[in-house]
């Protein structure tokens, strides 16, 4: 899951403005492993298709999470080209690199609410529309 936090950084954190050089590995992220670190000089392609679980952590001055998250799935529509170095970099050709803030406006959304079946509950929604 170390994986998914690197590619879901990109979300919450605007950084460096370097790109990949020439010779910067591509590895498909089913080929990434525990033996060889998600860091670095080194682009993740996350091909159309591609199911990746979520895990979602919480921790705020007023409220922390306990037990294990829900499960939850992103389902990546196209082709996404991360470049780990400095994870805000983003290519959906993996030739032509921006920033994902300049690509993307993002929204953080939540909302309270009790059902009979589920009882009171929060909802988080994040989402990024086109600039």
């Amino acid at each position: 899951m170390k994986t998914l936090f690197l590619l879901l950084l990109p979300l919450f954190v605007a950084c460096a403005s370097s790109r990949p050089g020439p010779d910067t590995p591509v590895v498909p992220i089913d080929r990434l492993d525990d033996a060889r670190p998600a860091t670095g000089d080194v682009v993740v392609k996350v091909p159309a298709g591609t199911r990746l679980p979520v895990d979602v952590t919480f921790d705020a001055p007023f409220a922390r999470q306990e037990g294990g998250a829900p499960a939850l799935t992103l389902v990546f529509d196209r082709d996404v080209y991360w470049y780990l170095a400095s994870p805000e970099r983003v290519s959906f050709d993996g030739t032509t690199w921006r920033r994902l803030s300049e690509l993307y406006r993002g929204r953080l959304d939540v909302s309270v609410r009790k059902t009979a079946e589920q009882g009171p509950a929060a909802a988080v929604g994040v989402s990024l529309r086109p600039r």
